[in-house]
């Protein structure tokens, strides 16, 4: 879900948490679950209707989405079936 991008508290496994590993930025989180299923930017493209630019915005850091951009990422995420 969308609190499963901004949440400090996500878990990435039964013992380590998102602080434990670093990630702290949205734009680490969104990197990671991408990793996790092997899924490319423009795939998360085509399924959010996020531009190519913003969504590269976001990947980079540079912009953080706002609530509605991240609640199509998490949506996206869950189709791919990304769990993290």
């Amino acid at each position: 879900s969308i609190y499963d991008i901004v949440s400090t508290e996500m878990t990435i496994s039964h013992t380590e948490k998102v602080e434990d590993i670093g990630m702290n930025t949205i734009a680490e989180r969104i990197k990671f679950a991408m990793n996790v299923r092997n899924v490319k930017q423009v795939e998360m493209v085509q399924r959010t209707g996020i531009t190519k630019g913003a969504f590269s915005s976001y990947l980079s850091g540079n912009y953080n989405p706002k609530k509605d951009k991240l609640e199509l990422i998490a949506d996206a995420k869950a189709v791919y079936g990304i769990s993290v």
